[in-house]
């Protein structure tokens, strides 16, 4: 899974620390394992080879910048986003 971190203009924005959340269909939130990773350096994307929710169901995943890693010394307001409604099953 990635997610794009770009600003109102849509240039990408590097060293964003994203955190990857996820709600089920009535509203309450879901664990999801190794749901952290920094936006690249090219392409301000954020990677997430081995995120996963260990329980089948309907979800919504949100995504919101908690913080930068200083680099450049710029500090952004960054407003998260969310998934349009997807199912997981267990195969």
């Amino acid at each position: 899974m990635q997610v794009l971190a770009v600003t109102d203009q849509g240039t990408p924005l590097e060293h964003v620390l994203i955190e990857l959340s996820a709600e089920v269909n009535n509203g309450s939130t879901v664990e999801i394992s190794e749901n952290q990773a920094f936006t690249e350096e090219d392409g301000g994307i954020a990677t997430f080879p081995n995120v996963s929710i260990n329980k089948p169901g309907g979800y919504v995943l949100c995504a919101e910048a908690i913080q930068t890693d200083g680099v450049g010394g710029t500090s952004y307001s960054i407003v998260g986003g969310c998934s349009d409604p997807l199912h997981i099953r267990n195969d």
